[in-house]
C-alpha cells in the first residue's frame, strides 16, 4: 500500500513567517542545542495524519471541504514565546496564538471528529494553537534559552485572516521537510 506523510494545517502569509525568523534570531543568543524551523515551513497544525494510504487522500478532501464549508473565516494574532512542555525540560519551542485561538480550537476538533471516522487516531495531547519555531535537541544552555524566552515572552509576530484549512504532504530529507499544500478547502467568508 502507498501512502504519503501528510498533516492538515492552516497556513501562515510570508510577512508573519517573517517575524519568525527575528524571533529565533534573539533566541539564538542563548546557545541552545535547537533545531530550528525554516520560517517558511512554519504553519499551525491542525491534525497530523502521519503515513496516510494514498487511496484516502480524495476520501480527506471531500471531509476538509465539508469542515471548512462549516466555519467562517477569522482573524488570527501571533504572539508570545513559550516551550512544551515546560520550562525546565523544554523539547518544543513555540510562538503562541492570541485572537484566533478558540476558532482555531474549534476547526482541530471539527477535523479531528472527521478523520477519526476516516480510521486517523486523534491526537493524544490536547490542542493548543501554536507554531513551531524549533526542536530542542540536548539540555544544553536551556536555563539561558528559558531566560530570553522570559524577556522575550510578549513577541509579536502581527495577524492574518484564516481563510483556508490545507492538506499538506510532507517529505523528509537530510535538509529538512519538504511541504506541498496537496489541498486547500475555503472556509466560509468572515462574518460580521
Amino acid at each position: 500500500m502507498e501512502t504519503i506523510r501528510a498533516f492538515i494545517a492552516v497556513d501562515i502569509p510570508r510577512e508573519v513567517k517573517e517575524k519568525f525568523s527575528e524571533a529565533q534570531g534573539k533566541l539564538r543568543r542563548s546557545g541552545a542545542d535547537v533545531r530550528w524551523v525554516q520560517p517558511h515551513n512554519a504553519h499551525i497544525t491542525l491534525q497530523f495524519l502521519g503515513d496516510t494510504p494514498v487511496e484516502k487522500v480524495e476520501d480527506i478532501k471531500t471531509v476538509l471541504g465539508r469542515v471548512a464549508a462549516s466555519h467562517h473565516a477569522f482573524d488570527v494574532a501571533i504572539e508570545g514565546l513559550g516551550v512544551f512542555p515546560n520550562p525546565r525540560r523544554p523539547r518544543v519551542v513555540w510562538i503562541g496564538v492570541s485572537k484566533g485561538a478558540n476558532e482555531l480550537a474549534a476547526l482541530q476538533t471539527s477535523v479531528g471528529e472527521e478523520m477519526r471516522r476516516l480510521g486517523f487516531q486523534p491526537e493524544e495531547r490536547a490542542f493548543s494553537a501554536h507554531i513551531t519555531l524549533g526542536r530542542v535537541k540536548s539540555p544544553k544552555n536551556t536555563e539561558k534559552l528559558g531566560s530570553l524566552l522570559e524577556i522575550e515572552k510578549g513577541f509579536q509576530a502581527g495577524h492574518f485572516l484564516a481563510t483556508e484549512i490545507r492538506l499538506i504532504r510532507s517529505v523528509l530529507s537530510s535538509e529538512g521537510p519538504t511541504y506541498t499544500a496537496l489541498f486547500s478547502a475555503p472556509l466560509l467568508a468572515a462574518s460580521g
